[in-house]
Formats: C-alpha cells, structure tokens, sequence
C-alpha cells in the first residue's frame, strides 16, 4: 500500500496502479528536467537523440503519443498509436497495451513533453521498463534515424526499417517480442 501524506491523501493522483518499491508513491511528482538531470525512481529511463538512434530497434514496443494530425504525417512503422495518454491514465489504453508491463517500452511524441507526461502515466499503473524520448520527438528521431543509416555501411540499419516498414530495401522487420526461441528462427530457413 502506497503511504499518504499526513492529511491522508495519496500524494499524487492514482489510479489504481502498483506502488513500487523504490519509493515511487512516496516521491514528489517530478517534471521532465528533473529525470533529465538526477533520474530517481519515478523517472522512466531518459533518452537523447543519440541513445534513441543506436537503441530504436531493441525496444519490444514504440508507442507514440502524439494527435492523430501528427500521426497521419508520418510514424515509426510497428509502432502503437495512443494519443491522448499524456493527459490520461494508462488504464484507458489497455485494450492496446494490455499485457506488456514487463515489455521494454520506448515513448515519443513531437517534443519530448507529452512522452515524458505518458511515460508517468505507465509508470504509475505498473510498466517497469520505460524510455522516454526527450529531445524533439518523432520528426527530429526521424531524421536522425534516417541520416544514421544513410551513413552507415549497414545501410540500411533495423532502426531505419522499424522507421520506414516495409520496402524494396527493407523486408517486414521481425520486432524482437516476437521471437520466443532459437527455434523460431530455425524454422526460417535460409530467408534470414
């Protein structure tokens, strides 16, 4: 059970999430420049454009916070579109990520803000794994991402077909939550 304050009020708004042993519900709500700077453990993991660049692809699920508008112009491919969980409890997003608390979660938006408002939103329900992307958001990480493997000499780079979808130059990537075993990949064959 989360302590309360000594009015007897849970100290931030909850909603129905667990409370963490790292003192999570004991802490002051933070702000994004906080997690920034100190990090603490009601902080997601915070990620610049170079961490989000190199570590893009390792993440079991991209969710992205922004409007609709923005979403429409352009996405990362395979990732979840929630908007509205900046300024909503996770609990309204379950039919769409239900089931993956324990998965290692990557959250963007346009700027940084509303990700790291929604990254607090799946901490207080009980996501343990979860990145926020701070700096500029999806179009600045676009563009990143894209002028990172046009540099590379494994161009094009996983980061950049998770970006994309699918191509001429980048086949259907294979999002890591969705090899369970050795075995599945055997059962590839040579179309690896």
């Amino acid at each position: 059970i989360c302590d309360v304050t000594s009015m007897g009020e849970i100290p931030f708004p909850m909603y129905g999430g667990e409370c963490q042993s790292t003192g999570f519900c004991e802490s002051e709500f933070l702000h994004l420049e906080d997690c920034i700077e100190e990090g603490g453990p009601s902080c997601p993991t915070m990620l610049g454009t170079t961490e989000a660049v190199e570590r893009f692809s390792t993440f079991d699920v991209r969710i992205d916070v922004r409007t609709q508008e923005e979403w429409d112009e352009g996405h990362a491919n395979m990732s979840i579109h929630t908007p509205g969980l900046a300024n909503n409890p996770a609990v309204d997003y379950m039919d769409k990520i239900g089931g993956l608390e324990d998965k290692k979660i990557l959250v963007y938006c346009r700027s940084g803000g509303r990700a790291f408002a929604a990254s607090q939103h799946l901490l207080k329900w009980g996501f343990k794994d979860i990145h926020s992307f701070y700096h500029g958001g999806f179009p600045n990480l676009n563009q990143a991402i894209r002028e990172h493997s046009e540099d590379s000499t494994d161009h094009p780079t996983r980061a950049y077909c998770y970006v994309t979808g699918p191509s001429d130059i980048c086949p259907t990537p294979l999002p890591i939550s969705d090899i369970a075993s050795v075995d599945d990949i055997t059962k590839l064959g040579r179309n690896i």
